[in-house]
């Protein structure tokens, strides 16, 4: 049976993309649909974030035991490949971070412990510049 892009639908998608530099939870994502009056539902939320992430056009983010999970808009899934991330718990901003320093990193936890990192589903978090002058 073929799915049709509802307008709501639509409004979570272009919600994603414009978001596409965070994290976003569900809750997140319905809110800031509220803000903007939309009248769109948690549940059009998740079956909406669970077909993109069948079109992999959306990452899913477990953020840890009892936290909800946090989606990131990729579109393109080349877009987001081969790097790691940093995001700022003060901003929320998200960072994509292509350093070899990370790679070495991965290579020493490969070579020495015997665990392979997984980049697209790695993500470090602290203060940003701004944030960090901030406090």
């Amino acid at each position: 049976m073929k799915e049709y892009k509802t307008k709501q639908r639509g409004e979570v998608e272009k919600c994603l993309v414009e978001n596409m530099n965070r994290h976003l939870t569900a809750e997140d994502i319905v809110e800031l649909l509220k803000g903007k009056g939309s009248d769109v539902g948690r549940t059009t939320v998740y079956r909406t974030l669970e077909r993109l992430i069948k079109e992999n056009k959306v990452r899913r983010y477990e953020t840890g035991k009892g936290n909800s999970a946090c989606f990131q808009y990729v579109g393109n899934p080349d877009h987001c490949h081969e790097h790691f991330h940093l995001q700022c718990t003060g901003c929320g901003e998200l960072f994509h971070v292509e350093c070899e320093h990370l790679s070495a990193l991965q290579n020493h936890i490969m070579s020495e412990h015997g665990f392979n990192i997984d980049k697209t589903r790695t993500v470090f978090y602290g203060l940003c510049e701004n944030c960090g002058v901030k406090q």
